[in-house]
């Protein structure tokens, strides 16, 4: 008897114990609970999507599951978020669209609202504001759009606004009606107009400029150049040597070349020691001698020269010597009537002779320090022809790095090769060209 009392009292605590589990469980579990799908609250949702004070950038994934809460839409973990596109808008080419998902997270077993999924979308843009019209950069391009005139032209000195105005849209500077213009003086004696570009551009569009710049656009005769200074002003100027002068950029190289005094000065030659970033795209036929034209440019590439028609040049000594920094492409230039390379590239510590590998070297007699100190380069030349060459003395002196298969070179006619490969290193003995004794 005192067994089975026993036995029983185990099982009704066993009983009990796991009654009181169960218990425990199902503490936060409410199955009367009536859980909403996230689409009741669809306009609360887009109203806190579109409440976004700064549309210039598109919500970032914690920043809008915070504003859900503070909408007191549900609590912390509610309603998540994930981006799940971004597309171009049809309002302009700065509009755009972001669909974003949103996923409620509700059950009978936690605290959350809403279940289901729901997609939204947010319209934003991510215009940058406009800048002003008046900066260096813009007053360079609106200059040199000022001398885009094609010269056959009737009125080749003048602007109309409307032909200045679809100019600088097909130039690029900005869309259509982004910047206005208005033409305020006109001296025809004197070719001469004074010219208003008026930036368009705010918050509620997509035009690039705001502000107001005045230009002058004056036609020069043939004995003068134009040039950009650092800040963008256009000068025009008789002397051709501007080592001295602060010249950023030319757009106009005028030819022949006249002296004050009305004699013909050196005809053909060009600039030199030009130190700016920029130059005209075409070079005057006119001109055969490019020598110094770029010594000591500081620049790692000198804008327009990559387009020059070079077939007329016969000299290029010195024309990019100590332009230390100099690493441009020149694989378009036409040097089949060069007769002069001294020096060309010497002391041009970072060119590496991009694009020169198949120039026509077929007249050169003169390739004197043509790679002196040029440390970096290391372009393969093999295919140069240098039968007519007579001097190559320093030619690789201190050219550290190259070592290319020059054994095939035609050197019969050199009989200046002094210090010809001098400090080049890298250079094996049986990659030389072999030069004839001279006594």
């Amino acid at each position: 008897m005192k067994k089975l009392l026993s036995l029983l009292a185990t099982i009704g605590l066993t009983a009990t114990t796991g009654a009181t589990v169960v218990s425990c469980g199902d503490k936060n579990k409410d199955p009367d609970k009536d859980i909403k799908d996230i689409s009741v609250v669809k306009t609360d949702l887009q109203k806190v999507l579109d409440s976004k004070i700064d549309k210039t950038k598109n919500w970032v994934k914690s920043e809008l599951e915070q504003a859900i809460v503070n909408a007191n839409i549900d609590i912390v973990g509610g309603i998540t978020v994930e981006e799940v596109k971004t597309i171009q808008g049809y309002a302009s080419v700065t509009s755009q669209i972001t669909t974003w998902k949103f996923i409620g997270h509700g059950t009978n077993e936690n605290q959350y609202k809403y279940k289901g999924e729901l997609e939204l979308e947010f319209h934003w843009n991510n215009k940058i504001d406009a800048v002003s019209i008046d900066n260096v950069n813009t007053k360079m391009q609106l200059n040199e759009l000022l001398n885009t005139k094609n010269r056959n032209e009737s009125n080749y000195w003048s602007w109309s606004r409307t032909e200045l105005e679809k100019a600088i849209v097909n130039a690029k500077i900005d869309i259509a009606g982004g910047i206005t213009v208005q033409i305020l003086k006109e001296d025809e004696n004197n070719r001469i107009q004074e010219i208003l570009f008026i930036g368009n551009g705010n918050s509620s569009n997509d035009f690039s400029y705001s502000g107001k710049i005045t230009l002058n656009h004056k036609v020069v005769t043939n004995n003068i150049a134009k040039f950009l200074d650092q800040y963008g002003n256009l000068w025009t100027t008789d002397n051709l040597n501007l080592s001295l002068a602060s010249a950023e950029a030319y757009i106009l190289l005028n030819f022949p070349y006249v002296t004050s005094s009305g004699t013909q000065g050196n005809f053909g030659q060009t600039i030199k020691n030009f130190k700016g970033i920029k130059i005209p795209s075409v070079l005057p036929k006119e001109i055969t001698d490019i020598s110094l034209i770029f010594y000591g440019n500081p620049n790692k590439k000198i804008e327009g020269i990559e387009e020059w028609d070079t077939s007329n040049v016969v000299d290029m000594s010195w024309a990019f010597t100590n332009a230390s920094n100099f690493n441009g492409d020149l694989s378009s230039w036409n040097t089949s009537n060069v007769k002069q390379m001294s020096n060309m590239f010497a002391g041009d510590f970072n060119f590496t002779g991009k694009g020169i590998k198949n120039w026509d070297t077929s007249k050169v007699t003169n390739m004197f320090g043509l790679f002196s100190e040029a440390k970096n380069f290391n372009e393969n030349i093999s295919s140069w022809k240098t039968s007519k060459v007579t001097d190559m003395s320093s030619m690789f002196y201190n050219a550290e790095i190259f070592n290319q298969d020059l054994s095939r070179w035609n050197v019969f006619e050199v009989i200046k090769y002094t210090d010809f490969d001098k400090g080049a290193s890298s250079w094996n003995e049986k990659s030389k060209p072999v030069f004839r004794p001279t006594y």
